[in-house]
């Protein structure tokens, strides 16, 4: 996926960040297409489903790695109109 991406992009410098959001209940599935995201482990990935029964509304953590071509990071309004908040970012340029 990485290497599509760096194709379609056309760059000569790739930026990583390491994000984490937090949040409950359904996960904004389509932040991972917007952000160029990918859940950084397995744990992470089962984080992102969410069983939908009554009451299960803790909130949960989900790290992910985001690759862009731009140094900005995540898009933290858009996380927030989805009900979710990016709480930590790492930077480390490729």
């Amino acid at each position: 996926m990485l290497e599509m991406w760096c194709d379609t992009m056309k760059t000569s410098k790739l930026y990583v960040f390491r994000v984490t959001v937090e949040g409950h209940g359904w996960f904004p599935m389509d932040m991972l297409r917007y952000d160029r995201c990918v859940p950084l482990t397995e744990l992470d990935s089962n984080r992102l489903n969410w069983d939908g029964r009554v009451g299960n509304f803790e909130k949960r953590q989900v790290c992910l790695q985001m690759y862009s071509p731009h140094k900005e990071g995540p898009t933290k309004g858009r996380w927030e109109s989805f009900g979710w908040t990016v709480t930590e970012v790492w930077e480390n340029a490729l």
